[in-house]
């Protein structure tokens, strides 16, 4: 207001203000609903990990009372009620690694083998015991991981890859 009152006054036009005030509230209110699509699209995936995490320790423990008989739950019930919830588990960090990782074509269908796999060791628990079961689980976790791992790093394991140290690093090879 100074500024206007000293010197030469400037022109405006209110249409052009009434205008320009519609077309950055459009502005705000698309990037409120940009912010917001996104933030239901992450709450969608942490709650789907969430939700497999916790019912996977939830799941830990009535198999833990099953073994040491604490529960009524029949051994491949306690086998199903760990299997689907870890297979779950692997299906969506699976989907997330694979949205994320510019080469998720090529391990796009390790995580649907493993939860496969998974849930195949579940199933055997009518014929082997219990704690090998969720071993067994265990086991295929760990080979995912594995997998996972040298598909995101394959020079971690070449036999021809070499240790590089930076020039001003003091060190000498």
């Amino acid at each position: 207001m100074w500024v206007e009152s000293r010197g030469r006054p400037t022109s405006w036009h209110p249409e052009h203000i009434n205008e320009r005030y519609g077309l950055f509230t459009m502005i705000v209110l698309g990037q409120c609903v940009a912010a917001a699509t996104l933030a239901m699209r992450s709450a969608i995936t942490d709650q789907g990990v969430f939700a497999a995490t916790a019912a996977v320790g939830d799941e830990l423990e009535v198999a833990a009372n099953t073994l040491t008989h604490g529960s009524h739950v029949p051994a491949p019930s306690a086998a199903f009620l760990v299997g689907l919830p870890v297979a779950l588990y692997i299906l969506v960090v699976g989907g997330l690694h694979v949205r994320m990782s510019a080469e998720g074509a090529i391990t796009s269908g390790a995580p649907v083998v493993t939860a496969a796999a998974v849930v195949l060791c579940a199933a055997s628990a009518a014929l082997i015991p219990l704690a090998l079961t969720i071993a067994a689980m265990g086991a295929c976790v760990a080979a995912q991981i594995g997998c996972t791992l040298i598909a995101a790093h394959p020079r971690a394991i070449s036999p021809h890859a070499t240790l590089r140290l930076p020039q001003d690093s003091g060190v000498t090879q």
